[in-house]
């Protein structure tokens, strides 16, 4: 059943009356013209706006009768069957040839806006005739043709942004905009670009605004090399790009502005975006540019092309865990798991659940850069906020990301060798400092040491003097030059070190890995630990022997090395190498002694090499500390590099995959560097190891168990389960 009639409705002014046919100075198509803005009435409709060919006479260019879009006012038009569906029209219709039901239809679609998105493609093709005339044949002789260009482009553009589904008409609004587009003075590229496309190729506007890009020398804008990728058809995007899609736009843009600055050089090919258009109307010839006029049509270089898909690689591997986690959780955007997998930079608003977290966090701090809190009601708060996250050290990762973005920091962290939140244990929030260190320096590694070591030692006695937290807190910070995001950690650690000191049974496995040097460098450590209060209790005299026996150390040397601090002069020192009888210096001269021919002067290097020495013991003790799975706790067999090698192995893998899959289980993500360095001590290329591995996962669980590039993020559900 065709539509209802549509009734005409009049806007604007009508324009005076013209006499349809008089001689009027110019083109001959001005006389019949109605310009834009204008109005006119023909068989009962008014038709607003103009942009249409009315009146009597205009020949077509080919000279066979009148130009199809005439709209002629003495013919015929029926309103009572009009064809609204087109099924009398012909392939190339006239306005002069229709049926009148086709005509009233055709008349009342222009009358109403010229927008109805089912109106049959011939009336469109019809008013797109004149369109074409206006644009090609008028300006030939006529000024006022020339000046209507610009609204003449925005009136195709208009038309293809409404019927440009159809490919024929696509292809002929297109191929007319691309071939007037060299006398354009428009500058495409200065609004933003085309986001959508209709078919399989380069949409029109993009390949204009490219064109005019590369003509003008113009550096490429990342929003226009984004649109370039997403509707090129070789633009080939991972899922990652589809399946988060404003995030990979954000990560592409930043990576692009990183690489390019304001943007990439494009410079022009052979190519020219259109030397000649055939027009859609019968009454106009083929139509072709004078040579050297052309823009140039750079959409189809690969070179750059190349470039970019290489920028949206490198987006795709930042936001590749953020995507797999969507896509084992359809619902988990804005849960605290699916923020902490976002790369640094990006942010999206926390689900309620994620948001109360991170409230009560901010509230138990307060004021303060520091609070001590229940890890019970720190992890029932997190369990709301992430209901899918695992529990363990992949949780923990997650829920100290969480919090890091958010400007907070956790101790303990696994990320820093710490053990994760326990319900039984303490925590310790912190406020972050405004450049964030996200991974443990050297530097960190050895300070902690000393701050965790300091605090079983100063916490023994049921006190902790001034001197020795100032100690722990400004010398070691100082010493070791820690940059202040580590200086507030660092601060966190001491506070959850003396409230949960380590045990020592803890510390005796890895102790007996380390070097007689670093055991009795760590030892004179403790000593000077002890010993910065101006004294050593009882009970921490009795831990330093302890100690002593845990490092492997003569219990007699920790109180021999004791006894110099207590004089008020004289500082205990040994040299390195062989047993040496001790000595002692001046602890502390005034500024009298200082000046006396007696005076004892420090070497600045002996002391400086003395500090590293300490801070290279600190450092390896810094392991020590770092809680692995009872895997890589393990003993190592004799003749082994440091690997072990389970029994056991998965399914689909030799025993140094298996091995590598096992030492991949101790923390939840790895450096580029890191993984290279394991897979190499076990005669592996990093490569092929990561390919072999989550082969062997997409066999046994279904997904990866590596993910990312640098970072490589370890996916411990599905480690989990394919471990034996």
């Amino acid at each position: 059943m065709p539509p209802s009639p549509v009734r005409p409705q009049v806007t604007g002014q009508p324009a005076p009356s013209r006499g349809y046919g008089a001689a009027v100075q110019g083109a001959a198509g001005d006389a019949v013209w109605v310009p834009p803005g204008q109005l006119v009435r023909v068989g009962g409709c008014s038709i607003s706006g103009g942009l249409v060919y009315v009146g009597r006479e205009l020949a077509a260019i080919t000279g066979r009768g009148p130009d199809p879009a005439l709209i002629d006012p003495g013919l015929g038009i029926d309103h009572q069957v009009a064809d609204y569906a087109g099924e009398t029209m012909g392939y190339w219709p006239s306005y002069s040839t229709i049926a009148p039901a086709c005509r009233a239809a055709y008349l009342q679609w222009l009358a109403n806006g010229r927008n109805a998105p089912h109106a049959y493609i011939g009336y469109v093709f019809l008013y797109f005739y004149g369109l074409e005339r206006r644009l090609l044949v008028d300006p030939q002789q006529s000024a006022a043709a020339r000046s209507e260009r610009e609204t003449l482009v925005t009136e195709v553009r208009r038309l293809l942004r409404v019927y440009g589904t159809n490919g024929s008409f696509r292809g002929y609004a297109e191929g007319l905009l691309a071939f007037v587009a060299a006398d354009n003075a428009e500058r495409r590229y200065l609004s933003s670009p085309p986001t959508r496309k209709y078919g399989w190729d380069v949409p029109f506007e993009l390949r204009l605004g490219l064109g005019q890009i590369a003509a003008d020398a113009r550096p490429l804008p990342a929003d226009w090399a984004l649109a370039w990728l997403r509707l090129h058809p070789e633009g080939w995007l991972r899922t990652p790009a589809t399946r988060c899609p404003a995030e990979f736009d954000e990560m592409f843009t930043r990576r692009y502005k990183e690489r390019y600055g304001a943007g990439l050089e494009v410079k022009p090919g052979s190519e020219v975006l259109a030397e000649s258009y055939r027009p859609a109307s019968s009454g106009i010839p083929a139509w072709h540019r004078p040579a050297g006029r052309g823009l140039p049509d750079v959409a189809g270089l690969s070179a750059p092309l190349a470039r970019l898909r290489e920028i949206a690689g490198a987006a795709c591997d930042d936001l590749d865990a953020y995507s797999r986690y969507l896509g084992r959780h359809a619902d988990g955007a804005g849960t605290a798991a699916a923020l902490a997998l976002l790369p640094p930079g990006i942010e999206r608003a926390a689900d309620a659940a994620t948001q109360a977290l991170l409230t009560w966090a901010d509230d138990s701090l307060g004021d303060s850069h520091l609070a001590q809190v229940s890890g019970a009601d720190l992890l029932t708060r997190w369990s709301a906020a992430s209901p899918q996250s695992r529990p363990g050290k992949s949780g923990a990762a997650l829920l100290a990301r969480v919090l890091e973005g958010h400007g907070l920091g956790l101790e303990p962290d696994v990320r820093f060798g710490g053990a994760a939140p326990a319900n039984h244990a303490p925590a310790v929030l912190f406020r972050r400092a405004n450049e964030k260190v996200s991974t443990p320096s050297e530097n960190y590694a050895a300070a902690a040491a000393i701050v965790q070591l300091g605090a079983a030692v100063a916490a023994v006695d049921g006190r902790v003097a001034a001197a020795e937290q100032d100690f722990l807190e400004r010398r070691v910070v100082k010493m070791l030059g820690l940059a202040e995001d580590e200086h507030r950690r660092l601060r966190a650690c001491l506070v959850y070190a003396l409230a949960a000191p380590p045990t020592l049974a803890a510390l005796r496995k890895r102790a007996s890995l380390m070097p007689e040097s670093q055991r009795r460098s760590a030892g004179d450590l403790l000593v000077a630990l002890a010993a910065s209060d101006g004294s050593i209790a009882p009970a921490e005299m009795d831990l330093l022997a302890r100690l002593f026996d845990l490092l492997g150390l003569e219990k007699a040397d920790a109180y021999s090395q004791a006894r110099a601090p207590s004089n008020e002069t004289l500082t205990h020192m040994r040299t390195e190498g062989a047993q040496a009888p001790d000595y002692s210096i001046p602890r502390q001269l005034s500024p009298e002694d200082s000046r006396s021919a007696d005076a004892v002067v420090l070497d600045p290097e002996l002391i400086k090499a003395r500090l590293a020495e300490s801070a290279r013991a600190a450092s390896y003790l810094a392991e020590i500390f770092t809680e692995d799975d009872a895997a890589a706790d393990a003993a190592t067999p004799s003749g082994q590099s440091g690997i072990v090698i389970p029994e056991s192995r998965t399914a689909g893998l030799d025993a140094a995959h298996n091995a590598l899959l096992s030492r991949l289980a101790g923390q939840p993500s790895w450096t580029r560097d890191d993984f290279g360095r394991v897979a190499a001590e076990l005669g592996l290329l990093p490569d092929g190891a990561l390919e072999t591995l989550n082969e062997a996962a997409f066999e046994a669980v279904g997904e990866p168990v590596c993910e990312g590039s640098d970072p490589i993020d370890i996916n411990r559900p599905a480690l989990e389960e394919m471990l034996p």
